[in-house]
Protein backbone atom coordinates (compact mmCIF):
# COMPACT_ATOMS: atom_id res chain seq x y z
CA UNK A 1 0.00 0.00 0.00
CA UNK A 2 1.43 3.37 -0.99
CA UNK A 3 1.31 6.43 1.20
CA UNK A 4 -1.21 8.03 -1.20
CA UNK A 5 -3.54 5.04 -0.98
CA UNK A 6 -3.34 5.23 2.81
CA UNK A 7 -4.84 8.73 2.73
CA UNK A 8 -7.96 7.68 0.79
CA UNK A 9 -10.50 5.95 3.01
CA UNK A 10 -13.15 5.99 0.27
CA UNK A 11 -15.34 8.56 2.03
CA UNK A 12 -14.24 11.45 -0.19
CA UNK A 13 -12.85 13.26 2.85
CA UNK A 14 -9.15 13.97 3.30
CA UNK A 15 -7.74 11.46 5.75
CA UNK A 16 -4.83 13.34 7.30
CA UNK A 17 -3.29 13.50 10.75
CA UNK A 18 -5.13 15.76 13.23
CA UNK A 19 -2.34 18.37 13.26
CA UNK A 20 -2.82 18.88 9.50
CA UNK A 21 -6.55 19.50 9.98
CA UNK A 22 -5.77 21.94 12.81
CA UNK A 23 -3.27 23.80 10.61
CA UNK A 24 -5.80 23.96 7.75
CA UNK A 25 -8.42 25.39 10.13
CA UNK A 26 -5.96 28.04 11.30
CA UNK A 27 -5.12 29.03 7.71
CA UNK A 28 -8.80 29.22 6.70
CA UNK A 29 -9.46 31.60 9.60
CA UNK A 30 -6.53 33.94 8.82
CA UNK A 31 -7.00 37.50 7.60
CA UNK A 32 -5.83 38.39 4.10
CA UNK A 33 -2.89 40.29 5.62
CA UNK A 34 -1.83 37.19 7.56
CA UNK A 35 -2.19 35.00 4.47
CA UNK A 36 -0.09 37.45 2.47
CA UNK A 37 2.66 37.27 5.09
CA UNK A 38 2.45 33.46 5.13
CA UNK A 39 2.78 33.30 1.34
CA UNK A 40 5.74 35.68 1.45
CA UNK A 41 7.54 33.66 4.12
CA UNK A 42 6.90 30.33 2.37
CA UNK A 43 8.03 31.80 -0.96
CA UNK A 44 11.26 33.03 0.63
CA UNK A 45 11.84 29.71 2.39
CA UNK A 46 11.32 27.60 -0.75
CA UNK A 47 12.94 30.10 -3.14
CA UNK A 48 9.81 30.75 -5.19
CA UNK A 49 9.95 33.95 -7.22
CA UNK A 50 6.75 35.94 -7.91
CA UNK A 51 7.19 35.23 -11.64
CA UNK A 52 7.14 31.50 -10.86
CA UNK A 53 3.68 31.86 -9.36
CA UNK A 54 2.12 33.95 -12.14
CA UNK A 55 0.79 30.85 -13.87
CA UNK A 56 -0.78 29.61 -10.67
CA UNK A 57 -2.43 32.93 -9.97
CA UNK A 58 -3.78 33.13 -13.51
CA UNK A 59 -5.34 29.72 -13.06
CA UNK A 60 -2.81 27.82 -15.18
CA UNK A 61 -2.78 24.20 -14.16
CA UNK A 62 0.84 23.89 -15.22
CA UNK A 63 0.34 22.37 -18.64
CA UNK A 64 4.06 22.54 -19.25
CA UNK A 65 3.87 25.19 -21.93
CA UNK A 66 6.91 27.37 -22.33
CA UNK A 67 6.65 31.13 -22.45
CA UNK A 68 7.27 31.00 -26.21
CA UNK A 69 4.29 28.72 -26.72
CA UNK A 70 2.08 30.98 -24.63
CA UNK A 71 3.02 34.06 -26.66
CA UNK A 72 2.22 32.72 -30.14
CA UNK A 73 1.13 35.55 -32.40
CA UNK A 74 -2.00 34.86 -34.36
CA UNK A 75 -1.69 35.72 -38.03
CA UNK A 76 -4.10 38.53 -38.97
CA UNK A 77 -2.95 39.41 -42.51
CA UNK A 78 -3.16 37.02 -45.43
CA UNK A 79 -2.17 37.09 -49.11
CA UNK A 80 -5.10 36.24 -51.36
CA UNK A 81 -4.54 35.10 -54.94
CA UNK A 82 -7.53 35.00 -57.27
CA UNK A 83 -7.15 32.61 -60.15
CA UNK A 84 -9.43 32.48 -63.19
Amino acid sequence: ETQEEGLDDGSGKVAAPPHIHELADQIVNMSMLEISELVTRLSEHYGIEPDDMSGMIAGDAGGGETQEEEEKVEKTAFDLKLMA
